[in-house]
């Protein structure tokens, strides 16, 4: 008996039933389980008493750890949820846990950034106040994001498309009478603020905005192309009236 006949469609078909629900399970008890340790870790302790007040020192680094996965599982969550609301071709893909090796490879010198910091300079990791004004802003994207998505509705693809498919309209109404690509908007914030907010990244802050604001410039250049092909004066006098709030993007 094979392995691939234990798992049955789960392993010979893709976006099933089953492969959704295990997906989304997987992530929503990430981002509860670890959104709840970040919330409850060791707080306690009086700052008198020097043995207690490292404890809680201690404790408190691994705060933004459990953040940042809870934060990027409710991201990738939402990524689906949002999508599947308003397409009917969605697929596996849109959860966007493969989404490029370049997302990854951030993803992954974030880890050892924070990892590296924490064992050589573990003061730099320790929770204060305003890593709370960085969960918020993260969470504040994540709102901006999913409305963005939401609004465009079956508009709202991952990739750019180069063809207009039948019923695609231009969005101008809710979010996007002043956002221009509010979902890019959204994403360019995102990413700098988990790793400086929640990480408290220095060096992976830096490289998030550099490769970000490169990658935005590069793909909204091409999609405003796009967009006034297929929708000509309409697109024109739109972006007349609307803003993308990336620095020197427009």
């Amino acid at each position: 008996m094979t392995f691939s006949r234990l798992g049955g469609r789960l392993l010979r078909e893709e976006h099933t039933h089953a492969q959704v629900a295990i997906t989304a399970f997987a992530l929503g008890l990430a981002a509860g389980s670890a959104g709840l340790c970040a919330i409850l870790v060791n707080v306690s302790g009086h700052p008198r008493c020097s043995r207690k007040h490292q404890q809680k020192q201690q404790s408190q680094r691994y705060r933004g750890l459990a953040f940042y996965v809870a934060l990027l599982a409710l991201f990738h969550l939402l990524e689906y949820v949002t999508t599947a609301m308003h397409r009917l071709d969605v697929s596996m893909k849109a959860f966007m846990l493969n989404h490029s090796p370049q997302y990854k490879i951030a993803l992954a010198a974030g880890l050892v950034e924070y990892c590296l910091e924490a064992v050589f300079w573990p003061g730099l990791k320790v929770w204060r106040w305003w890593n709370w004004v960085g969960v918020a802003l993260v969470l504040a994207c994540q709102v901006l994001r999913s409305l963005a998505m939401l609004t465009a509705g079956a508009n709202f693809t991952h990739l750019i498309s180069f063809h207009k498919e039948r019923g695609h309209v231009l969005v101008t109404d809710g979010i996007y009478k002043v956002f221009r690509h509010p979902s890019y908007t959204a994403f360019f914030y995102y990413g700098p603020c988990l790793q400086l907010g929640v990480l408290m990244n220095p060096i992976a802050f830096v490289a998030n905005v550099i490769v970000l604001w490169r990658f935005f410039q590069d793909r909204i250049g091409v999609e405003e192309e796009t967009l006034v092909e297929f929708f000509g004066q309409e697109y024109e006098a739109y972006r007349t009236r609307s803003y993308i709030f990336i620095p020197f993007i427009k």
